[in-house]
């Protein structure tokens, strides 16, 4: 057996565990957790998805639901952007600044912003 093959057995177990099938149910979970939450909130506020898209990108409600699903879920700004119709990551994440922000300058007396 050459040293190389046998480097490869060695690190091939090791590989195979850190990859393992029990790690694709999480992710699936996961997703399936957060598109329930996305509906569970469209529900409750009696929208579908064509009222969803309707709406403008940085519609209040909208940003409730993301601040919700950052606070509380792993998902990425590129998912949340595109399942809940708020057009880029990167606008999406600034539109939460933002309103997170309004919200601080609010609560310490600075009604202008």
């Amino acid at each position: 057996m050459t040293e190389a093959h046998w480097q490869f057995e060695e690190v091939a177990p090791l590989h195979a565990a850190r990859t393992s099938q029990r790690d694709v149910p999480t992710t699936l979970n996961t997703y399936t957790a957060n598109q329930r939450i996305v509906g569970e909130e469209m529900a409750r506020r009696g929208w579908g998805q064509a009222e969803l898209e309707q709406r403008r990108k940085a519609d209040a409600e909208k940003i409730k639901i993301t601040r919700g699903l950052r606070a509380g879920t792993t998902m990425a700004w590129g998912w949340i952007a595109k399942r809940l119709a708020m057009g880029t990551s990167g606008y999406t994440a600034d539109c939460l600044r933002k309103a997170a922000c309004s919200q601080d300058m609010r609560s310490v007396g600075l009604n202008r912003f």
